[in-house]
């Protein structure tokens, strides 16, 4: 049996790899057959570290959004623990009544308007 020279592993381990990749970056597998195997294997190693920078930060943005909204939703009075257990009675009772989880809900609508139009926060 004739044994596979190193140049000849590296070329079949880079096709291999193009086409584990080519179900989700066709366009590999084109660039691969003009460039060859390694190259399309470097691109897409490059667009996955520029892809990596974009995702991490679209995590941060959304991290430090969830912050915010946490924050302003600490400062409502409804949730103080006495105010959102009677608030979360009030659903319940509702919902055990009309079988509805709208109408549930809707018992919360009037007591955040409320807050909002005496004290302003929005």
């Amino acid at each position: 049996m004739k044994r596979l020279t190193k140049e000849q592993k590296r070329v079949i381990f880079f096709w291999i790899v193009v086409i584990l990749i080519a179900p989700f970056a066709f366009e590999v597998l084109f660039l691969a057959e003009i460039l060859g195997a390694e190259t399309a294997v470097f691109f897409v190693l490059y667009y996955a570290k520029d892809l990596w920078g974009r995702v991490k930060e679209k995590w941060l943005w959304f991290k430090a959004e969830l912050i915010c909204c946490i924050s302003i939703l600490l400062t409502f009075g409804i949730s103080s623990p006495r105010n959102i257990t009677a608030k979360y009675a009030i659903c319940l009772a509702f919902f055990v009544v009309t079988g509805s989880f709208f109408y549930s809900v809707l018992a919360l609508y009037p007591a955040i308007m409320l807050e909002t139009w005496v004290f302003g926060v929005a």
